[in-house]
């Protein structure tokens, strides 16, 4: 749909179906890093009984789309004015959006097919990324949780790893969204309370005492 291209995510946020939501940074200090990594997805596959793609928080059921209003406001903090062009525009594509997602109204249109777009935010989703550090957003059980920070504990004090775990009850959801087919969204996840910052805040911290 032309009028969704740019469009942003107002998706509230998204609640824990198994107990908590952890959001985990872990950095291999080991010389063999790779092999580190590749270590704690089998062992973290082994504490869950179930794959790391499983452990996203953003699931077909438990995406709800903002209520007209909060939307508003929400746009309303990024203008300076609510008779400027682009929030005049923004306000079109949030009713727009409140139609198709929260009300379920799909227009007919052959570019555009809001269940597609719809089943597809969570195989777009970042919950898990990689770059110099692991990074995840996995919706855990209490006891799942526990026994991850175990294991990574007993990491940190083998010398092997630093790590930050920081757990909430909610994921939030970010989204770019160039264009609503394949490849043309991505949505970035965090744990509530900026789970990552508070995560990187921990590891920070055990990287000054070593």
């Amino acid at each position: 749909m032309e009028t969704l291209q740019g469009l942003s995510c107002r998706w509230s946020p998204v609640p824990t179906r198994k107990g908590c939501i952890i959001s985990l940074l872990v950095a291999a200090r080991d010389t063999r890093a790779l092999d580190v990594y590749q270590e704690l997805m089998v062992r973290f596959r082994a504490i869950m009984g179930r794959d790391i793609a499983q452990t996203n928080p953003v699931q077909d059921n438990l995406k709800k789309y903002k209520s007209l209003g909060q939307a508003l406001r929400d746009e309303h903090r990024y203008h300076a004015s609510v008779f400027s062009p682009s929030f005049v525009a923004r306000v079109i594509d949030i009713i727009l959006a409140v139609l198709i997602f929260r009300h379920g109204i799909n227009p007919v249109a052959p570019w555009f097919n809001a269940r597609k777009y719809l089943d597809a935010i969570s195989s777009h989703s970042d919950f898990r990324k990689f770059d110099d550090t692991l990074r995840l957003i996995m919706d855990c059980t209490v006891e799942e949780k526990e026994a991850l920070q175990n294991l990574l504990e007993k990491g940190r004090r083998g010398g092997k790893l630093f790590y930050g775990m920081y757990v909430s009850d909610e994921a939030l959801m970010t989204c770019f969204v160039e264009h609503t087919g394949q490849g043309g969204h991505l949505h970035f996840i965090d744990g509530g309370d900026g789970g990552l910052a508070m995560a990187a805040r921990q590891m920070k911290v055990q990287m000054g005492d070593a």
